[in-house]
């Protein structure tokens, strides 16, 4: 799987973001703190994962987190289906949202945790999908743009599209909230 970050970044952006991020950290409750320390380990484990299937549930798992942190940061329900969570968050962040792809991500996920199966097949075996394998990739693309938008640090990278293979620009926001 090993997908990467594909974004551009300078050396004195990846300090200022650490920085900028430690800050942010800093303010939280504990127990958030704890959170989103694990949050960002289990994002970078799921990044190491072999098979499409495991990063994907990985990645999941992480897009299941940073909306239970979205809603503990914002006071919001979280009773609130799987699918309409991708909304949720795309729309409080500035992200993208691709409705047709979200469809697909559901789907595959409703297949992986309540049947077992990964894209029409028994896991570890051939997958009958054409797209399937994007899946861990599409969803990791969203989960950093996430990661950088819920720790307010909105920039160009943040607004982009996930769905799209590339290098997107990664600076510092214009304004910093």
């Amino acid at each position: 799987m090993k997908p990467k970050l594909a974004a551009s970044i300078s050396t004195p952006v990846r300090l200022h973001f650490v920085e900028h991020v430690y800050e942010w950290w800093k303010g939280l409750p504990p127990e958030l703190k704890v959170r989103v320390v694990s949050l960002f380990y289990a994002y970078n484990c799921a990044i190491a994962a072999e098979w499409e299937w495991d990063a994907f549930y990985q990645q999941y798992m992480v897009f299941d987190g940073l909306f239970r942190l979205h809603a503990d940061l914002t006071s919001l329900t979280t009773k609130t289906s799987h699918k309409g969570r991708f909304a949720i968050l795309c729309s409080a962040y500035g992200i993208p949202l691709n409705e047709s792809l979200v469809d697909e991500l559901y789907k595959a996920r409703n297949n992986l945790f309540h049947e077992a199966m990964w894209a029409g097949a028994m896991i570890g075996h051939r997958t009958a999908g054409q797209n399937d394998h994007y899946y861990p990739h599409h969803l990791a693309r969203l989960n950093a743009r996430l990661l950088c938008a819920i720790t307010a640090y909105r920039n160009s990278f943040t607004a982009s599209v996930w769905w799209a293979m590339g290098h997107f620009l990664f600076q510092e926001p214009r304004n910093e909230s």
